[in-house]
């Protein structure tokens, strides 16, 4: 018989589960994806809430079904048309597939790595005190900028770059 029971232990990507005085043997995870497609792992936490499958009716050899929500952990957005992860340390990820938006809201970095990397947009909005365009190269003249010299606009400056002075 499937039961519920609460995460109590993790050992290199297995689990122990308390269900009521029963603890299991350390248990193998479903996780979202595990082919030679792609891999995915999302981290086991103590206190988890879990059903175990149990095989040939052992809960011992049984293995475990996540993703169960509970009063602690439940989705904050439950919007139908919208796919979102909220992590422990804040950061929210979601898509929204009726008006077709992705919003990342990353509480430090985001670092990405890449051959090449194209983005195409209409327009490009960056609200920031620092912008480095070249790993730390030179400033950035614009024909907004009046040369010191001359007094007039700077006519060899750069037209696509742009910034509040």
């Amino acid at each position: 018989m499937n039961e519920l029971g609460i995460i109590c232990d993790i050992k290199e990507g297995k689990a122990k589960v308390a269900i009521g005085e029963m603890v299991t043997d350390f248990l193998s995870v479903f996780q979202a994806i595990s082919n030679s497609y792609a891999v995915s792992f999302s981290p086991l936490r103590i206190g988890e809430q879990v059903l175990v499958l149990p095989i040939r009716g052992d809960l011992n050899s049984g293995v475990i079904l996540r993703g169960l929500y509970q009063e602690k952990y439940k989705a904050k957005n439950t919007d139908t048309n919208t796919f979102n992860v909220d992590f422990e340390d804040g950061t929210h990820l979601e898509y929204n597939s009726k008006t077709s938006t992705l919003k990342l809201n990353v509480i430090k970095d985001i670092n990405i790595t890449c051959e090449n990397a194209n983005i195409k947009a209409n327009k490009v909005n960056i609200d920031s005190p620092s912008i480095d365009l070249g790993l730390g190269g030179k400033g950035v003249v614009t024909t907004e900028c009046i040369c010191a010299f001359t007094g007039s606009t700077h006519p060899h400056g750069s037209n696509n770059t742009r910034s509040k002075i």
